[in-house]
């Protein structure tokens, strides 16, 4: 699951691809652009906004199939991103046995671990995981790290590094 083509679903990418080496053959992104009656006015908005999320995910699938994997997408465009998550959880749960799904939570460091940085960054995942679990799938959250909390990735195994290799 991923929200826009940007580094924490970069991360959880190569995270996913270094941590269960091999392990993984196949991914499917599933995200969900968001309605903002506040901001979007009209059709024309709400297909920018679909167009907009599944450019997004074909990057992803570029990458994914750079690192050796075969790679889907499944969108939808809602105003309740948990609610249209979990139907596409579903129906790619339906489509594909034995499937787990991951996710990348933002981890901060001591200095931003503040109420509103932990609530606006971390909402989606927990909420997910608590459905999926009851649901009988699974969700793997990977972590993250922001802030001083950050371990030292050597740069031959940062998210740059593997981009950069996947794209030459």
């Amino acid at each position: 699951m991923v929200n826009g083509f940007n580094g924490l679903g970069l991360a959880t990418l190569t995270t996913l691809a270094r941590l269960f080496d091999a392990q993984f053959k196949n991914v499917v992104f599933v995200s969900v652009g968001e309605v903002d009656s506040a901001l979007l006015k009209g059709p024309e908005e709400i297909d920018e906004l679909a167009s907009k999320v599944a450019d997004d995910l074909l990057e992803y699938c570029r990458l994914a199939n750079d690192l050796g994997f075969h790679a889907e997408l499944r969108t939808a465009i809602g105003t309740d991103v948990v609610l249209e998550l979990r139907r596409l959880c579903v129906e790619v749960s339906r489509e594909f046995n034995h499937c787990v799904f991951f996710a990348g939570q933002v981890v901060f460091g001591n200095e931003l671990k503040s109420f509103v940085s932990r609530f606006l960054h971390n909402h989606t995942a927990l909420d997910l995981l608590q459905w999926l679990q009851f649901e009988g799938l699974s969700l793997v959250i990977l972590p993250v790290r922001v802030g001083s909390a950050q371990r030292q990735v050597s740069p031959e195994n940062s998210p740059e590094a593997a981009l950069t290799r996947a794209r030459a």
